[in-house]
């Protein structure tokens, strides 16, 4: 029988060194999702806290001016013509 080559126990130091990069790079990138992820959590909680004072801003107004188009450049208002069915 033959004898069998020995195999390295160890990678080479540029073999680690490239592991090692790329995990760290891996961590990196998994952090900068997860950081993501929070934020985008707290824009949408953000913008249902908008959408609901908008809806409380606009019904305020309807009951003040009745219903009406607001021109959001100049304020100005015009009613809004009920289709007669």
């Amino acid at each position: 029988m033959a004898a069998k080559a020995k195999k390295p126990n160890k990678i080479s130091k540029a073999e680690l060194e490239t592991l090692t990069k790329l995990q760290k790079e891996i961590t990196n990138i998994l952090a900068q999702i997860g950081n993501a992820e929070v934020v985008k959590s707290q824009l949408l909680t953000k913008h249902v806290q908008v959408q609901e004072e908008w809806s409380a801003n606009a019904n305020t107004l309807e009951e003040k001016y009745g219903k009406v188009n607001v021109d959001l450049a100049t304020g100005n208002i015009k009613e809004i013509e009920e289709e007669q069915a």
